[in-house]
């Protein structure tokens, strides 16, 4: 939506509401180290694909923590589930909103990111990756709004940290790339 002043908010509040945490009897709770049966591995699944549409859409920190629990289904135990319904808790007390506030006379928009990740045992290996729109206005105000981010397995494992940084920096690459044309199109259309 976009205010009277053109400041323009996104937001997914509709989406949180389908966060909801896995359903454990207070005996099932206490069985830590037993291994999940097949509704809690599909209650478990379906968890994890729900933070990770928001985490693509206006939430990071579901992105990162739908890759952390998806890294746990080989070997899934009670206590998993029950860290994941704290996340789930914690998760639905943030604000799943964007406002994007409207630039003061001329503007530049431009596109930058960060990377991160970690080569882990050698089988693994991490990536991170936050991108987003940086606008200098007429103010000289410095805004950034968040616009892009993931957090996954890699695609290619490498052995060395340095490997691995290259690996996301490419990954950071390519999105920014694919999204700077668009972003300065949109800002143009919005603010112009």
């Amino acid at each position: 939506s976009q205010d009277a002043i053109g400041n323009v908010q996104i937001s997914m509040n509709e989406y949180l509401d389908k966060l909801k945490p896995i359903e454990l009897a207070r005996s099932r709770r206490k069985q830590q180290t037993s291994a999940v049966n097949k509704i809690e591995l599909r209650e478990y699944r379906s968890l994890c694909g729900v933070m990770s549409f928001l985490g693509q859409g206006i939430l990071p920190q579901a992105s990162y923590c739908a890759s952390f629990l998806q890294q746990q289904i080989g070997d899934l135990r009670i206590s998993h589930l029950v860290k994941a319904n704290t996340i789930t808790k914690h998760l639905k007390s943030l604000t799943p909103s964007i406002t994007l506030r409207k630039p003061k006379g001329n503007f530049n928009a431009e596109f930058t990111g960060i990377t991160d990740a970690s080569h882990g045992t050698g089988s693994y290996g991490q990536t991170g990756y936050l991108g987003g729109i940086r606008i200098t206005d007429s103010e000289s105000d410095d805004i950034f709004h968040l616009v892009d981010w993931s957090s996954s397995k890699q695609s290619r494992v490498s052995f060395s940290s340095l490997g691995a940084e290259i690996l996301a920096a490419n990954d950071g690459i390519d999105r920014g790339l694919a999204l700077c044309t668009g972003i300065n199109f949109i800002f143009q259309t919005l603010y112009n």
